[in-house]
């Protein structure tokens, strides 16, 4: 049994790459496919030679008549074989949000990457409105200060499903609704959510016995990010509540609920589909606070164990919280 997520996502605003003619001439193309369906991409090379100020000033101001939410800037860097990529707000004054010094290699996984790191800066700025010190400009021409450091608060939807195995084996479907805090290297997320495991069965000479499995979750996730991909671990807190139908050899009924509580242990993997929606697999260690034995007239049918491993695969959609956020700290 499995839950299905759409993420539809329209083009806002936009971005625009401005550089020296031949410099990461990929890159526009990298930007598209990466913001496809999040940002539209503009690009255009720079005109004249200025100072770094007034080039950054300049797309500022191109930013702002475009219509744009952010700007990015390339620059051939003061090392031999880099290049320096400022992205940039529409405050001429306030302008430089981050700035990236990468190896200028030829190979497309320079722009990919760099393409990400745009991403994801637009997906903070979209999530909080931009207050910098209007001592930024001159961390930008100097470099002599790190860039700010970006974060923001988002929701994120987690939905799938998968199969536990233990003493017996059982397919489930889950999901779960929290907030995200998203850092610059990292991403940490508390939800809530509930899970519904398929009904497990099982016949004997002493009779028939059937049990169905639901409960609530509560989980802490904490991941580093890199590119495409998020690496972390997870721990889970679970009630569920079992409800078994018993049939009798000759005939007689009973029923019995019970509440079992128990916490999991997982290494969480994520790789990035599109914008905020990401792939994620999740295997876990779930123990068992109360054993659980199901049996008729002294006959066991059902012991599930302690222990089993939960093998989920899931769809996550993060989105902004609202436009109104966290201040960017420098």
């Amino acid at each position: 049994m499995w839950l299905a997520v759409c993420a539809c996502a329209q083009a806002d605003e936009g971005v625009l790459l401005r550089s020296e003619k031949g410099l990461r001439s990929h890159l526009c193309g990298a930007l598209r496919i990466q913001l496809t369906g999040t940002a539209e991409v503009y690009c255009e090379s720079e005109q004249g030679v200025e100072s770094l100020a007034q080039r950054i000033a300049s797309t500022a101001k191109r930013v702002r008549e475009r219509g744009a939410r952010l700007g990015l800037l390339l620059e051939a860097d003061e090392s031999p074989g880099r290049v320096r990529m400022y992205i940039v707000s529409t405050l001429s004054d306030r302008a430089v949000i981050a700035i990236e010094s990468i190896e200028d290699r030829p190979e497309p996984d320079v722009d990919r990457s760099l393409a990400l790191k745009v991403l994801d800066a637009y997906q903070v700025v979209t999530a909080a409105r931009v207050v910098l010190p209007s001592s930024q400009l001159a961390i930008a021409a100097t470099l002599a200060r790190p860039a700010p450091t970006i974060r923001a608060w988002l929701t994120f939807l987690d939905a799938g499903g998968g199969v536990s195995v233990g003493s017996r084996k059982r397919t489930f479907a889950a999901f779960a609704l929290g907030m995200t805090r998203l850092l610059p290297a990292s991403r940490l997320e508390l939800g809530a959510g509930a899970r519904l495991a398929s009904r497990d069965r099982e016949q004997s000479r002493a009779g028939q016995v059937s049990v169905f499995e639901r409960g609530g979750v509560l989980t802490a996730r904490l991941l580093l990010r890199r590119g495409r991909f998020e690496l972390g671990g997870a721990m889970d807190g679970l009630l569920s509540v079992f409800s078994a139908e018993g049939v009798a050899r000759d005939g007689s009924r009973g029923e019995r609920r019970l509440l079992v509580p128990s916490f999991a242990l997982a290494l969480d993997v994520r790789y990035r589909l599109f914008a905020n929606a990401f792939l994620r697999a999740a295997p876990a260690l779930e123990l068992s606070l109360l054993q659980q034995r199901w049996a008729i007239d002294g006959s066991t049918l059902i012991d599930q164990g302690l222990a089993r491993v939960s093998l989920p695969l899931s769809l996550v959609v993060a989105l902004p919280l609202s436009r109104r956020g966290d201040e960017l700290q420098p």
